[in-house]
């Protein structure tokens, strides 16, 4: 009779273990959307810049215009492309060089080291240096598909 307590005990023990979600909660990023409310779950501040309001001259470096965003009122400004799907998102992504200074034909001299992540139909890239928010970004985008160099 103790052994079947037991082996009960045991049972409701490991399926209220399989059923916990705390300690590392798993985020699906298939959207812009998506990733905001990721940021948000974090506690970031997040803040849609009104790029006509800001007298930011609107350009994209690939087939869609970006939704830039400050992360926390500071100086973090991201740039988010949402493509109509993973595999326009990749083949764009593939136009960034190696060393992240060419996307195309056009040739950019950052004055930051870039980070370019590209999940699903995003890609996404900035030049935060805080180390909490690149553990973040590369924990809800997986590792940077490229980088600058160090700007000196």
């Amino acid at each position: 009779m103790k052994r079947v307590i037991l082996l009960l005990c045991l049972a409701i023990l490991a399926v209220g273990a399989g059923c916990s979600t705390e300690g590392s909660p798993s985020y699906t990023v298939n959207s812009y959307d998506e990733f905001i409310e990721v940021l948000q779950a974090r506690g970031y501040e997040i803040t849609e810049i009104d790029e006509e309001k800001e007298e930011i001259t609107k350009s994209t470096f690939f087939s869609e215009y970006p939704k830039s965003i400050q992360i926390n009122s500071e100086e973090h400004w991201v740039q988010v492309y949402e493509f109509s799907d993973r595999e326009t998102a990749k083949a764009e992504a593939e136009t960034i060089s190696e060393d992240g200074l060419r996307i195309g034909n056009v040739l950019i001299d950052w004055s930051t080291k870039i980070y370019f992540y590209q999940k699903n139909k995003l890609i996404v890239y900035h030049g935060i240096s805080d180390q909490k928010l690149l553990a973040d970004f590369e924990s809800i985008l997986g590792k940077p598909i490229r980088q600058t160099p160090e700007i000196n």
